[in-house]
């Protein structure tokens, strides 16, 4: 059997496993609002680059760029990891958390008219923890108490998907999927014993959302020349079904929110042979989506926007190593504590070429490591965050 079709096995086995797109420990705080913090499944590159996924110069799998896949005449495997660490401050007080999404996978195989692609990527994150500490009174009498609220779990989205080629310089490509994933919420109480005595028990609630829903995207990429090209997609994401599950059974409590189309623009253009430059932006209106949350707290209007430098001067043992300067910044759709939230990050890259065949990667893998910071109000937030993705291709 050959390296590749092993490779799809594999993919397969951990496609068909329990998985959620979440990071292994609690992330943010600001996944406490709303939906959770969006997870954007960019690649390495795509991170580096600061452009946000279209338009970048090459064939590829990407999950926001369903047009770069057109080209691509061997079969593929994509997957990317993402560690990350970060410092929050909220009213003066510090935590350090960490921990390591998978936010894209996919794989992709070429027919005569045309690329098939199967791609599992991120969408919300809802992993955090929250400990509140407080008094109140119970038989007349002042007791020490400590809240803690927990959530475990996110939504992902599997989506097949077609692409090809129009001429020599037009790819076009499509997908539909659903959305999976689960999301487990606790709420626990504990108070003093000594205060209390042993009577008092503490309590616990828990409660498991199961995801569904169709969801799409669409994506064009035109090169024009050698030295420009242009890359735009649309991701329809349908209604996000979250349905309450007890026991294993599923209750007739369920929510659904309307999300939001999301537009993504992109250009790239060689200044030498050397020296590539790629731009991007991206806008979404979350605000039919507040109206579905009991208590609102959308932005509105989203964008994100960014840009970045690709330098490809430096060769090791015969191989480029493309050296990459990018910066991002982003919206967060969802209000934390009635405050807007942002993200702003600076990022440098290098891609690792191992082994190349007429233009097409066959061991290829990128790297990119951003520092950056989130607030919102009195929250605060900085973080590295390393984005990893290795592609392997063959017969």
């Amino acid at each position: 059997m050959s390296r590749i079709p092993v490779l799809f096995v594999l993919l397969l086995l951990f496609l068909a496993a329990p998985w959620n797109p979440g990071p292994l420990e609690a992330q943010s705080l600001l996944g406490a609002g709303g939906l959770g913090v969006p997870v954007d499944p960019m690649d390495a590159r795509a991170r580096a680059m600061g452009s946000g996924g279209p338009g970048l110069f090459g064939w590829h799998l990407s999950p926001h760029d369903p047009g770069a896949g057109a080209g691509m005449n061997l079969p593929s495997v994509t997957a990317t990891l993402q560690p990350t660490s970060s410092q929050m401050v909220r009213n003066g007080e510090t935590l350090d958390v960490g921990g390591t999404y998978f936010p894209h996978v996919a794989v992709s195989y070429p027919f005569d008219r045309g690329v098939l692609s199967v791609t599992l990527a991120g969408v919300l994150d809802q992993e955090w923890d929250a400990r509140v500490e407080s008094t109140m009174n119970l038989a007349g009498e002042p007791v020490v108490v400590e809240d803690i609220f927990r959530s475990r779990g996110g939504v992902s989205s599997l989506r097949v998907g077609w692409s090809r080629r129009i001429g020599t310089t037009l790819g076009v490509g499509a997908a539909l999927g659903t959305y999976l994933g689960s999301i487990d919420r606790e709420f626990s109480r504990t108070f003093d014993q000594e205060a209390v005595g042993e009577d008092v028990e503490p309590f616990r609630a828990r409660g498991r959302w199961n995801a569904r829903g169709l969801n799409g995207l669409a994506g064009v990429t035109w090169q024009p020349s050698s030295s420009l090209r242009l890359g735009g997609s649309m991701t329809w994401p349908g209604s996000l079904e979250m349905r309450s599950v007890d026991g294993g059974e599923a209750e007739d409590e369920r929510g659904t929110y309307d999300l939001p189309v999301e537009l993504r623009l992109a250009a790239s253009g060689r200044l030498t042979s050397q020296l590539a430059v790629s731009l991007g932006v991206g806008t979404a209106d979350w605000t039919s989506t507040g109206e579905d949350l009991q208590e609102g707290g959308t932005v509105g209007r989203a964008w994100n926007y960014g840009g970045g430098l690709e330098w490809s001067a430096i060769q090791l043992l015969g191989r480029t190593l493309p050296l990459r300067f990018g910066y991002r910044a982003a919206d967060l759709p969802f209000l934390f504590e009635g405050q807007a939230a942002s993200e702003r990050s600076t990022v440098g890259g290098i891609g690792i070429h191992l082994s190349d065949a007429e233009a097409m990667p066959l061991a290829r893998s990128d790297v990119a490591v951003e520092r950056g910071d989130r607030d919102a109000g009195t929250f605060s937030e900085e973080f590295w965050r390393t984005t990893v993705t290795l592609r392997l291709a063959g017969g």
